[in-house]
């Protein structure tokens, strides 16, 4: 498998464990912990490095809290949700 398409998928990987994690709220934004605690234990160590990689894509949001680092859903990161489950289905 390329290296570029494994990227994708482990990207698509966090944001879906964002996603579930918040069960599905657009407004709630979770430790970047609860996030990777998502993620098969193999994986955890890159999805640091995701996590940052998709807030520079804009898939996702960072709010600065005094508990640490914690993520949210930007519009483009659910548009890239919903486009992944089109192509399930399809």
């Amino acid at each position: 498998m390329p290296k570029r398409k494994k990227i994708e998928e482990l990207e698509i990987a966090v944001l879906l464990s964002l996603y579930s994690k918040v069960k599905y709220s657009k407004h709630a934004h979770p430790k970047e912990e609860t996030i990777i605690k998502g993620l098969r234990k193999d994986l955890r160590g890159i999805g640091k490095i995701t996590l940052k990689n998709l807030v520079r894509k804009g898939y996702l949001i960072q709010h600065p809290t005094s508990g640490g680092m914690t993520y949210n859903l930007s519009q483009k990161g659910i548009d890239k949700l919903k486009e992944v489950k089109q192509q399930k289905i399809l």
